[in-house]
């Protein structure tokens, strides 16, 4: 959400998966070092400087007509480090004689700044690091976009004078490498960069609205490096700052009302997974299916095309502002009238949740659907595999990613947990589920013991996906809901299969497991 790349909308980036992908490595490599060293290596990045537009960036030339890409220079400073307004270390905005906020930098400052990123250009070989003799036309090989960008032109189309940023001068005969590293050394100076980006990191990990207090506190470790006798006294030392995020009161207490954040579309998608033991199909392609013409890959998690629809695919983000703004207020007067912030909330439509709520009912489906026909954990199989690749390598046809996620999940401690509410023991069988007496159209209604079972199941289930926080009514509601669950042609694993896939969905679903607190 800070450092944003993405390779849709551009001919040649949305082929590039695996700059892509190192680029993610990038940002895993420095996600606890220090945030200017994380800014140095990303403003080298072939993926940020093709996404951002200073390749082949150009000084001034009053011949030509051609001046330096400004657009690397501006969201650097706006989005990634000083933020639009002075900001006090608290998080507010330093307001001036008619009580507007200050802009921290000015046009000036974006043209100066992008002098800075002039002189760059791609490496050309697709097999080894290779000098570019073509500046406007970059290579756009797989490998160019994993090399750092070079600087073989830097004597023709770099600014080699000296640069003034933020009040701040860059000397002149820097090598372009030392023009960059000098220029986030003035940004990480500034004093708006910890509060800009301590408010980004404290939204994404705990809170949309921290107090003036849990700002400050944090601001604090991220300019002094240090925390409880930690950290390397460099400002910027991220996990030290991570650390007071996460045990600042402010985030181990549920007691305040207006705390907490939405948790995004992918990462809902990803909790709700691993909460479920996840694993990767083996032997799946790129098309999602056994076909021997094609390159298996292994231990990849495959998601179903319904993901998209959540508005949030890695690296597809729509603009360098990347899936929903930092300062959304959804049209409410819980939000309108008090100030208050709720950044994910823009995500939230109705096509988005439905998606999700889809992607849930199949991701479900497709579970019992592989642990009928192979169960791993078992000697007796209801059919001759033994396990899941010769499973995967007979009924392959029946697994792609039109219908199915190339990943499956385990709920079988749900089943034996539903399997001992309802019998006292873990058979599986649910003997006592229904009352044996047919209802309406022949199906066979739930018994007083499998009423309590299901209240014990929603309980259960509230504990493993919430903490045990979903509201009594909302239970309550939910267990009506599933007494009316009848068997399917008298069906009873079939009863018990929709009752517990029912009922993880409800929950999944709910304000209480999509509300971080």
């Amino acid at each position: 959400q800070l450092i944003v790349v993405g390779l849709e909308g551009s001919s040649h980036l949305g082929m590039r998966g695996e700059g892509g992908a190192h680029y993610y490595d990038i940002l895993a490599k420095h996600a606890f070092g220090n945030y200017g060293d994380l800014l140095k290596e990303v403003s080298v990045n072939p993926i940020m400087a093709d996404y951002l537009t200073y390749v082949a960036s150009s000084k001034d030339n009053n011949v030509t007509g051609t001046a330096p890409d400004e657009n690397y220079a501006r969201e650097l400073m706006q989005l990634f480090s000083v933020g639009l307004y002075e900001l006090n270390d608290d998080g507010t905005k330093v307001l001036d004689g008619n009580n507007l906020p200050t802009p921290i930098y000015t046009q000036d400052d974006v043209s100066e700044m992008a002098r800075v990123f002039t002189g760059w250009a791609l490496s050309s070989d697709n097999y080894e690091e290779k000098k570019n003799t073509d500046y406007h036309n970059n290579q756009t090989y797989q490998h160019s976009y994993i090399m750092e960008i070079r600087d073989d032109f830097a004597s023709e189309y770099h600014d080699f004078e000296s640069k003034t940023v933020l009040k701040k001068t860059i000397s002149a005969g820097l090598t372009p490498k030392e023009d960059i590293d000098r220029a986030i050394d003035i940004l990480m100076e500034n004093k708006n960069t910890g509060p800009h980006i301590c408010r980004e990191l404290i939204n994404r990990l705990v809170t949309s609205n921290p107090s003036k207090k849990y700002m400050k506190d944090v601001v604090g470790v991220f300019n002094s490096g240090k925390y409880n006798k930690k950290g390397s006294g460099r400002k910027g030392d991220l996990k030290v700052t991570i650390e007071a995020i996460l045990t600042h009161d402010e985030a181990r207490k549920t007691s305040f009302n207006t705390k907490g954040k939405v948790d995004e579309f992918m990462l809902l998608t990803t909790h709700y997974l691993s909460s479920l033991n996840v694993k990767p199909l083996p032997e799946m392609s790129y098309t999602g299916t056994i076909d021997n013409l094609t390159t298996v890959m292994e231990d990849v998690y495959w998601f179903t095309p319904e993901t998209q629809y959540y508005y949030q695919v890695p690296l597809e983000a729509p603009s360098v502002f990347n899936f929903y703004s930092p300062e959304y207020v959804p049209n409410d007067a819980s939000f309108s009238n008090t100030g208050l912030v709720a950044p994910e909330f823009e995500q939230r439509t109705y096509n988005g949740l439905i998606a999700f709520s889809n992607y849930i009912y199949f991701n479900l489906k497709q579970d019992r659907y592989i642990y009928e026909y192979v169960d791993t954990q078992k000697s007796n199989n209801p059919t001759t595999f033994t396990n899941m690749t010769d499973w995967v390598r007979t009924d392959g046809n029946k697994i792609n990613q039109t219908s199915f996620s190339g990943l499956y999940i385990d709920t079988t401690a749900i089943y034996k947990k539903f399997s001992m509410f309802v019998d006292g023991n873990e058979s599986l069988e649910f003997y006592n589920l229904n009352a044996g007496t047919e209802a309406q159209g022949g199906e066979k209604a739930l018994s007083e013991n499998g009423k309590e079972a299901v209240v014990e199941l929603i309980e259960y289930l509230d504990m493993h996906f919430t903490g045990g926080i979903t509201p009594q009514e909302y239970k309550d509601t939910l267990a009506q809901h599933l007494y009316t669950t009848q068997s399917s042609r008298n069906n009873i694993m079939r009863q018990a299969s929709n009752i517990v896939g029912t009922a993880i969905r409800a929950i999944i679903m709910s304000p209480s497991y999509m509300v971080i607190k």
